[in-house]
């Protein structure tokens, strides 16, 4: 999760009836209710008076993440790293393994595979770099792809292999596409 340094500054002002909302921007595939909710539960100290804030939250991509926060279009961003961290801080939640997405493909059954189970499969890279495996294709090699939806289609048709994190398969599906954990890869961190 990066957090602008002027977030602070901002609870503050909303807190004395200034302002009254807060931006959320979150990654595909993670999860910002329950603090969202949490957040919204709080009360301030008997005796004191605060307008209540309004949470909004909006989805953000990869390339959009540092430049949102930075320009103040959101105010806390949950994110996947690695990004510029130039101007922010960034506080890790967790960690999650990542998901090979092959769609009717010969280890489709298996319940884990390894990158050398993978080697010369056609790759449809995301241009997030988060989302590569540790092995870097040719530049030319696969499909360049902008998001999970788009990700999901190449894979269903069988245009080659990708990487999600996790959490993006729970909110995700298509019946083309088979997820399977994948033990070489390092964690995607949040």
């Amino acid at each position: 999760m990066a957090v602008q340094h002027a977030v602070r500054r901002r609870l503050t002002v909303a807190a004395r009836g200034s302002c009254r909302r807060l931006m959320v921007g979150f990654r595909a595939g993670i999860a910002v209710t329950p603090a969202v909710r949490l957040f919204g539960t709080r009360h301030p100290a008997p005796g004191t008076r605060h307008p209540s804030v309004i949470v909004d939250v909006q989805r953000i991509e990869w390339d959009d993440q540092t430049t949102m926060l930075l320009d103040s279009r959101i105010d806390v961003g949950y994110v996947r790293l690695p990004i510029d961290e130039a101007g922010l801080r960034v506080t890790p939640l967790y960690t999650e393994p990542r998901v090979v997405l092959p769609a009717g493909h010969r280890l489709a059954g298996k319940e884990e595979v390894t990158e050398a189970d993978l080697a010369g499969e056609p790759l449809v890279r995301h241009a997030d770099p988060s989302t590569q495996p540790t092995r870097r294709p040719h530049p030319n090699a696969g499909y360049l792809v902008r998001g999970v939806d788009e990700t999901l289609e190449h894979v269903a048709a069988g245009r080659g292999i990708s990487f999600l994190a996790r959490s993006a398969t729970a909110f995700y599906s298509h019946p083309d596409v088979r997820y399977v954990p994948n033990s070489d890869l390092a964690p995607d961190k949040v």
